[in-house]
């Protein structure tokens, strides 16, 4: 099977999470490495907007995201460390789902966290007071042979104590990715007022993506169980971008 590139700015990525510049002052509270997997998700606008706080209401996506408006993203964490450098162990992986939102009468604009599932369980209910514990098996693999490109598969079985799971298999050529700088404002459903601003390096490439007609990487994902049925229950993955490194400064308001 011969597999297509999409060759697509890593700015695009960003659009759904990215935030204008910030009036206010921010101080470091700590930084993360990590490797992502993100899925740009179309679902009901109905469901979105009564799952999010009054007044605020999902901006859906652009480019080869366009019409998405719910994301999920998956996190395997490899280091950290606290705002004077000093490191710390940061084994997590998890996931979290949210969309692109917009205060009507404040003008802000926010990635608005909904929801996640993460392992070890001391990390719920996280930052952002949403998290639920979850077992985690997660399996990667890249190979290449005599110089040719890189493929790569992936998948993710999550599942929390309850009816709870997510599924994600995925494989993919990787193509030209390209590096970038993001500086979103994420807040929570739960804390509308509380916000963590991102200072993110990333390096990323939509690897699968229907409004661009980019299909030929295998996706299969599931979401089941109570925690999933507001939102994804009839859901369509749109885009998937594969984002191998990302490193954050993360600051939180004075």
């Amino acid at each position: 099977m011969r597999w297509a590139r999409l060759r697509i700015s890593a700015v695009a990525i960003a659009i759904v999470l990215q935030a204008p510049e910030l009036a206010g002052a921010e101080r470091l509270n700590s930084s993360t490495t990590e490797a992502r997997t993100v899925l740009f998700v179309r679902t009901d606008p109905d469901k979105l907007t009564k799952n999010l706080p009054a007044g605020w209401a999902a901006v859906p996506g652009s480019g080869a995201a366009k019409d998405a408006n719910l994301v999920l993203i998956l996190v395997e964490g490899f280091s950290q460390s606290d705002a004077d450098g000093k490191p710390a162990a940061y084994p997590d992986k998890y996931a979290v789902w949210g969309t692109s939102a917009k205060n009507a009468q404040s003008g802000a604009v926010a990635f608005m966290v909904m929801g996640g599932m993460i392992a070890p369980a001391q990390g719920a209910p996280g930052a952002y007071g949403v998290y639920r514990p979850a077992k985690v098996v997660m399996t990667k693999t890249a190979r290449a042979t005599e110089g040719g490109p890189t493929l790569v598969e992936e998948s993710w079985d999550m599942t929390t104590e309850g009816e709870d799971r997510l599924r994600l298999t995925a494989t993919y050529e990787r193509g030209l990715a390209t590096r970038a700088r993001v500086e979103p404002r994420v807040s929570s459903v739960a804390k509308p007022d509380f916000y963590r601003l991102y200072k993110a390096d990333q390096v990323s490439e939509f690897v699968y993506s229907v409004p661009s007609g980019r299909k030929t990487s295998r996706i299969a994902f599931s979401a089941s169980g109570p925690l999933f049925a507001d939102l994804f229950e009839g859901a369509e993955v749109m885009a998937v971008a594969a984002v191998p490194a990302y490193h954050r400064q993360i600051y939180l308001p004075d």
